[in-house]
């Protein structure tokens, strides 16, 4: 009888050691989840918000533009016109070191300004775009693709905010060119 006790005894401890890894492996996967999950959702947050930043810009540059007949003469004149612009410079709290975090690339324009024209972007590219499809952004959640291109947001002339990988941006810097010398404006680098 003592044979069956110990044998049972046996298989309880290992039981418990089997379901205490098991447990631990589970729990090391759900942390590391929330972490990876939460830095995500904190990503996208932050690029929503710079989206919605530079489209405000967007908005007080045409009402100025509404206002006084022509764009600011840069980011200083506009925040003289509307002070709460001030707040919407910044683009996280990265570039809270005085200078904006958008470059007014249209305030030399005479007219209103058309959707092909680039008002204002980012000075840098920081944001990640969002993989299309739902297996690359379960990888990129898990954090595992290092390849996810980087974004700008660029605001055109109609209010539009797209945001441009380096290539599509500098595609659309040339594209802008190529319409400031067709209305007979300087280029802009």
């Amino acid at each position: 009888m003592s044979d069956c006790c110990a044998e049972e005894t046996l298989h309880q401890v290992w039981y418990w050691r089997w379901l205490s890894v098991w447990l631990f492996i589970f729990l090391a996967i759900a942390v590391y989840l929330s972490t990876a999950i939460g830095a995500y959702v904190t990503r996208s947050f932050r690029q929503v918000v710079c989206y919605e930043q530079l489209r405000a810009l967007g908005v007080s540059l045409d009402l100025y533009y509404s206002q006084n007949g022509r764009y600011p003469a840069d980011w200083a004149a506009l925040v003289t016109w509307a002070p709460s612009c001030a707040q919407s410079l910044h683009c996280g709290k990265d570039d809270q070191n005085g200078e904006a975090s958008y470059v007014l690339r249209g305030n030399d324009l005479a007219e209103r300004a058309d959707r092909q024209v680039v008002m204002a972007f980012e000075r840098h590219p920081k944001h990640f775009r969002e993989p299309a499809r739902f297996g690359r952004r379960i990888i990129a959640v898990l954090g595992f693709n290092a390849n996810t291109p980087r974004i700008r947001h660029v605001l055109y002339g109609n209010g539009y905010v797209a945001g441009l990988t380096e290539d599509e941006f500098q595609d659309a810097i040339l594209a802008d060119n190529r319409f400031r010398r067709a209305a007979g404006f300087p280029e802009k680098h």
